[in-house]
């Protein structure tokens, strides 16, 4: 009696496992088509590895990006900006 159910959980166990088995190879496999489908093979893309070359970089901010000096524009908004809120009777701060 004992034998028979230590026997059928092994069958239920084995089964568990082949059926994850399944599922694991059905999910590389579609993630396998949706690259061969998606993939640029010039750029020299591979399913497992990654394409060398290209690189991203975020350049450092310098002063050449906030100058120092306010230019015409800028005042005309600063000025319009002004009488915004003088109109809104707010005291302008600066």
């Amino acid at each position: 009696m004992v034998q028979d159910s230590v026997i059928q959980l092994q069958v239920v166990f084995s089964l568990m496992a082949a059926g994850g088995l399944m599922v694991a190879v059905g999910v590389f496999l579609g993630a396998y088509l949706m690259f061969k489908g998606k993939a640029d093979p010039a750029k020299g893309e591979t399913f497992l590895g990654s394409a060398k070359g290209d690189v991203f970089t975020i350049p450092d901010s310098s002063d050449s990006m906030f100058p120092e000096e306010v230019s015409e524009a800028e005042k005309k908004i600063l000025k319009k900006t002004k009488r915004f809120l003088n109109t809104l009777g707010r005291k302008n701060e600066n």
